[in-house]
C-alpha cells in the first residue's frame, strides 16, 4: 500500500478501504438512497476519514461531476462510519493535480439538489443536453433519452 500512497500523492494516514486494488463492499445511503464505492478511504494521523477519488486526463482544475461523485462518497462515508467528514480528496493521476474539497453545507445542497434532477429525470425519461461537445455526446450512457443529442 504504501507504493499506492506515493503513486497518488496520498501521504497523511492510512489506507483503510480501496476499491481499485480489492474488491470492496458498496456504501449506502439510507437518507439519500445512493450507494457507492470511493477509490479509496483514508484514515489520518488527525483521525479524520477521508474518501479519496483518483482520476485520470489532463485537468487543471476539479471537474463539476467529479466533485459531485467525491461529495457524494463523502456523505456515503460520513453516513456508514459515523463519523464527521471535513472534506474527500480528488486526484487526478496525469497531471498530479491534488484538490481537498470540503464536504460543506454549500456542496451537500448542491448533491441533493443534483439527485433530485437525476431522479425526475429517471421518472420522465428526458433528458435536457447541457454543453456543445459531440465527443460527449458519443459516449453518454443517457444519451438513446436525450432529444438533442450532438452526435
Amino acid at each position: 500500500m504504501r507504493y499506492k500512497k506515493k503513486r497518488y500523492g496520498i501521504y497523511d494516514g492510512r489506507i483503510v478501504y480501496s476499491d481499485i486494488h480489492r474488491n470492496e463492499k458498496a456504501l449506502f445511503s439510507k437518507k439519500y438512497e445512493l450507494s457507492g464505492k470511493p477509490d479509496y478511504i483514508v484514515k489520518t494521523q488527525s483521525g479524520h476519514i477521508i474518501p479519496v477519488e483518483v482520476k485520470t486526463g489532463w485537468h487543471d482544475k476539479p471537474l463539476k461531476h467529479h466533485v459531485m461523485q467525491l461529495i457524494a462518497y463523502c456523505q456515503l462515508v460520513e453516513e456508514t462510519t459515523g463519523n464527521t467528514v471535513p472534506y474527500g480528496l480528488l486526484i487526478y493521476y496525469d497531471t498530479g493535480k491534488k484538490f481537498k474539497i470540503p464536504f460543506d453545507a454549500m456542496h451537500l445542497s448542491e448533491l441533493e439538489r443534483t439527485l433530485q434532477q437525476m431522479r425526475a429525470i429517471l421518472k420522465t425519461g428526458e433528458v435536457e443536453i447541457n454543453h456543445e461537445d459531440p465527443q460527449r455526446c458519443m459516449h453518454c450512457s443517457v444519451r438513446k433519452y436525450c432529444h438533442k443529442s450532438l452526435a
